[in-house]
């Protein structure tokens, strides 16, 4: 028998951890890294309010994460407070770099960290040594910025550098990963056609998918249309998707009419390319007169609520629409 404790006495072992713990197939499954960035968050947004305080605060999370973040999104701050060192370095930073004179000729203490020499209260020197002279400038420059009387600058990540101002584009580039362009991207059926991708219609597995193909030239499809918009058009009636088009973008003086057409035209489109969805989808579609009751239904009740608000030149277009069906 294991037993699950916590270093602290006074912390408790959540019951999550316990449960993971007697499973070892779920312990390693276990999304911890969406958990532990949830958590950090958490903590950020806990210990934010604590940053005015003086007596310091404790954060817990992932922290090496958020600091490789900071470190990504100011990449300054690895200029300004780290160096590289060689990999047997152990001694003080200041002595490594400057020796031990250098350290006297700064007027720097062994064991002080930048940020007590840059924010500390201390004079500029002049020095013969050019290393010296760029520290102290660096130091100057680096306590100019974090002055406390001036507010802080945002600044975006670009290609060309950090700017004030945000770019969707920009981000959108530096986020993703790039590939390669492809010359048949554009081709919709060869493109598929290399995927091997069916591009058969869903609705009457005759002819190749396409948008005049399934807007009104497919049997199925035009069944409905013809059902729904023949005593509308009357000799206008086609399917050809292009004159529809211009059939809707015409002006008529019935209102009710062009309304009872437009709106027809709307809903017959989005209930056909949800039935086509669901084949392909691997759903079960609607029988036919199933669809166009639907679609009737759908029409009727759109007009049955302008009538009730009193729509301006619809009043008689539920009659009207009513009276193409029977």
């Amino acid at each position: 028998m294991g037993v699950v404790m916590g270093k602290d006495e006074k912390v408790n072992i959540p019951h999550l951890y316990m449960k993971l713990a007697m499973d070892l197939e779920k312990l390693r499954n276990y999304p911890w890294g969406m958990y532990s960035f949830d958590f950090l968050l958490k903590q950020i947004d806990k210990t934010r309010h604590k940053l005015e305080q003086n007596e310091g605060y404790l954060m817990e999370g992932f922290l090496f994460g958020f600091q490789i973040w900071i470190m990504e999104v100011v990449p300054a701050l690895g200029e300004i407070c780290g160096t590289k060192v060689n990999r047997n370095f152990t001694g003080p930073l200041y002595v490594e770099i400057l020796g031990s004179r250098g350290v006297i000729d700064m007027g720097i203490s062994n064991e002080a960290t930048v940020a007590e020499d840059v924010l500390g209260v201390r004079r500029r020197r002049r020095h013969r040594t050019e290393l010296l002279n760029a520290i102290e400038s660096e130091m100057v420059a680096v306590k100019d910025r974090l002055r406390e009387n001036v507010e802080d600058v945002s600044l975006w990540r670009r290609s060309s550098g950090f700017k004030d101002k945000f770019s969707t584009q920009e981000t959108w580039i530096l986020t993703r990963t790039s590939y390669a362009h492809i010359d048949w991207a554009n081709n919709y059926g060869q493109g598929c056609e290399m995927y091997r991708v069916d591009v058969t219609c869903a609705l009457c597995k005759n002819a190749a998918e396409s948008r005049s193909h399934l807007f009104f030239e497919c049997s199925y499809s035009s069944q409905i249309w013809e059902n729904l918009m023949l005593d509308i058009l009357r000799g206008s009636y086609t399917t050809d998707w292009n004159a529809i088009v211009a059939l809707l973008k015409q002006s008529d003086r019935d209102k009710k009419r062009s309304f009872c057409l437009r709106y027809g035209f709307q809903t017959i489109i989005y209930v056909i390319w949800r039935e086509r969805n669901k084949i392909t989808h691997g759903e079960s579609p609607l029988p036919m007169n199933a669809v166009k009751k639907l679609i009737d239904k759908g029409v009727r009740n759109k007009l049955s609520l302008l009538r009730s608000r009193g729509g301006k030149g619809t009043e008689s277009a539920l009659q009207y629409w009513v009276s193409t069906r029977t």
